[in-house]
């Protein structure tokens, strides 16, 4: 099984396994599995969905990376770059992600993508129907507007839940 298949498993636990955490303290997480399996779920129901509808799947990576450059969380940017990788995205692409805005190689499409992920990780209450608007306007429908904003807030859970299972593992 590759490393993305592994990922994509509903048994696996991405967060668990990025933790490293020390042998003393699987343990006490594994007892609280029931976050794990939940969170494993969302990521493969949001990263990875059989009708991907009108937010493709690599779209949906490249927001996921970005969250995860914005919020400095390394190993979890490493598996959003591999999950481009295998879809086949140009290493310009994705090169460019952790870049934006100062970087080409993204449709505009992209961009007004990724300028929404910077809105909703840095400072979401300025988040307006303006910011909607430029979505709309760049061929994202309201459902493809929805799930992108789930993934964005998923992947910054994703940022924290890792964060703390470090911290809880005497990580840095």
């Amino acid at each position: 099984m590759s490393q993305e298949q592994l990922y994509l498993s509903p048994e696996h636990d991405l967060l668990g396994a990025l933790a490293d955490l020390p042998e003393a303290q699987q343990r006490p997480y594994a007892e609280r599995s029931q976050v794990a399996r939940l969170a494993q779920a969302s990521y493969v129901a949001l990263l990875a969905p059989s009708d991907p509808g009108g937010l493709s799947l690599i779209e949906r990576a490249l927001l996921a990376l970005r969250v995860a450059v914005r919020n400095r969380a390394t190993a979890l940017a490493e598996v959003y770059r591999a999950r481009l990788r295998s879809l086949g995205a140009p290493t310009a692409q994705i090169d460019a992600v952790a870049q934006f805005p100062d970087a080409a190689g993204l449709a505009p499409r992209e961009r007004a993508l990724l300028e929404h992920v910077d809105l909703l990780t840095t400072n979401p209450r300025a988040a307006t129907p303006a910011a909607i608007e430029a979505l709309t306007r760049h061929g994202f429908d309201a459902t493809a507007i929805v799930v992108a904003t789930q993934l964005i807030a998923f992947v910054n859970f994703q940022v924290r839940i890792l964060a703390g299972l470090q911290g809880f593992g005497g990580h840095s």
